[in-house]
């Protein structure tokens, strides 16, 4: 058995409704998507020397054959992604970030759990690899996490898996994976030979059994077993959906973006080259005679800078669609060369792919947040406006990451009391409640001084604003939001104010009655 042979089918990329045959969560459908998705990442998903695939995807879509990714807004959406889904540092001691900032804020109300939780996360690298999570959920649509029970060394951790070796799944309602078969090349550890390594994990009540294979052969990878079985009583692993669009499988953030990034990219391709061949142009010359094997004529453009060239240095010669000097050969004596530049409607072409760009940044506030963030000059309150759909989606986003990531975390720590690595637990404390907790809500984007300074300012100035107009400084504060501790220490403030000024006025007008009485 070999992995299936990932090949552009246009099918693949769509997702069909329950009445229809569905292709969309076939392994070498969802393979054909991550490979797409990862090389527009890398912007390299046109070229045939790195993507099997590129020259059908090519032909299929009728795209300009020497087209390259020039505006390519999938690394800037993936990057997006990385830094503000799971950005940012994690609290060693696994806080609820009141005190220190984190990424993952653990709220519960069992502050037993959090060095557990602290030590998972330190065996897992996490810090690290919760930025792997992320990345490729946005690129790829799905990605998976499970729980490596490391026994022997005393250790519990995290790793994360990429969904193109997961060969199929099956889950409950819920969500909760309940069988999986995860399939990869790899060498044979005896013979050293090409094989595929293969691991089917199912539930048999609370029992859950494993079993490896070499090609179709039971083989115990591990060194001891080709089958056994735990007793956790839950697959030790969970499936994020980037975007949960409820058929069972994530859609990338690239989905929908890319036919437009690939109308822009070989209209871009063409403009670019176009340009190329303007800033050298062919001639047209008289009195030539080409070589008998020029594949020309005497009114056949050719390429001018391979005249000199055999068929077979020619066909070597990389991408000549890019270079090619054309000319045009007259047999009249009398004639001049002339410049061969074809008018061309640059400014149109250029036109055409910016309104594709603003498109696409309607599509995708994060794009447009880091366009006015890159201006340098913008105010905070056209940040804040140009931010605001951007936090929208990411705390929209956030919600299909940290629910199954709290799911895991539960899990491992089941695992680890039941290995007796976290004392106090054990695989009842799961289904118990005693491993309850969230992922608090914590700020998309953090806030520099200036613009501290700028929000303070406007509050202040609505508040004089609002006292003016005869509201309740007090009452104001209040609908802002003020706690009832900080509204009394206001109000004692206040309240030393009025006695302060009711002082003032007393000595002022005691002052007036002794000037008027002498």
């Amino acid at each position: 058995m070999r992995p299936t042979q990932i090949v552009f089918n246009e099918k693949y990329l769509f997702s069909d409704t329950p009445y229809e045959s569905d292709d969309f969560g076939k392994s070498e459908a969802r393979r054909l998507r991550y490979s797409l998705y990862w090389k527009m990442y890398q912007r390299g998903s046109y070229r045939k020397d790195v993507s099997i695939w590129a020259q059908a995807r090519l032909t299929n879509q009728s795209l300009y054959r020497a087209i390259r990714s020039i505006y390519g807004p999938a690394y800037r959406l993936g990057e997006f992604g990385k830094m503000y889904l799971w950005g940012g540092q994690l609290d060693p001691a696994a806080g609820d970030g009141a005190e220190v900032p984190s990424a993952l804020p653990i709220i519960t109300d069992n502050e037993n759990i959090r060095p557990f939780i602290s030590r998972v996360w330190t065996w897992s690298n996490w810090k690290t690899q919760k930025d792997i999570v992320s990345l490729q959920g946005t690129i790829l649509g799905d990605v998976f996490i499970r729980v490596v029970d490391a026994a022997k060394a005393g250790k519990i951790y995290f790793e994360v898996v990429h969904p193109s070796v997961v060969e199929e799944i099956t889950e409950d309602v819920w969500g909760n994976i309940k069988g999986y078969t995860i399939t990869f090349p790899a060498k044979h550890p005896d013979s050293g030979l090409d094989v595929v390594f293969k691991e089917v994990c199912e539930r048999s009540g609370d029992k859950v059994l494993y079993s490896t294979y070499a090609d179709r052969e039971l083989y115990a990878w591990n060194g001891v077993a080709a089958e056994w079985s735990e007793e956790y009583g839950f697959i030790p692993m969970i499936h994020i959906q980037h975007n949960d669009i409820g058929v069972g499988w994530g859609l990338s953030e690239l989905h929908a973006a890319r036919t437009k990034i690939q109308e822009m990219d070989d209209v871009a391709s063409v403009v670019t080259d176009r340009i190329r061949r303007m800033m050298k142009s062919g001639w047209m010359f008289s009195g030539y005679n080409p070589p008998a094997d020029s594949r020309t004529t005497a009114t056949i453009v050719v390429p001018s800078r391979f005249a000199s060239m055999s068929v077979e240095e020619r066909r070597d010669t990389p991408d000549p669609i890019r270079e090619d000097e054309p000319m045009l050969l007259a047999s009249d004596p009398n004639a001049r060369p002339w410049p061969l530049v074809a008018p061309s409607d640059i400014e149109g072409a250029v036109g055409h792919i910016t309104a594709i760009m603003e498109e696409l940044e309607r599509d995708y506030p994060e794009l447009k947040f880091e366009i006015t963030r890159a201006g340098g000059d913008a105010s905070g309150t056209a940040l804040r406006i140009a931010r605001k759909p951007a936090e929208t989606k990411v705390v929209q986003r956030r919600a299909n990451y940290d629910d199954p990531f709290v799911r895991v975390q539960q899990m491992a720590l089941s695992i680890g009391g039941y290995r007796g690595i976290f004392p106090g637990i054990n695989l009842d404390t799961f289904g118990a409640g005693g491993l309850d907790h969230t992922i608090g809500a914590r700020p998309v984007f953090q806030t520099d001084e200036v613009e501290e300074n700028e929000i303070s300012r406007t509050f202040w100035e609505a508040a004089k604003a609002a006292k003016s107009a005869g509201l309740n400084l007090l009452i104001y504060l209040r609908r802002a939001g003020w706690s009832e501790e900080d509204l009394a220490e206001v109000r004692s403030d206040l309240e030393a104010e009025d006695a302060r000024n009711d002082f003032e006025t007393q000595q002022r007008q005691e002052v007036v009655d002794d000037d008027q009485g002498s």
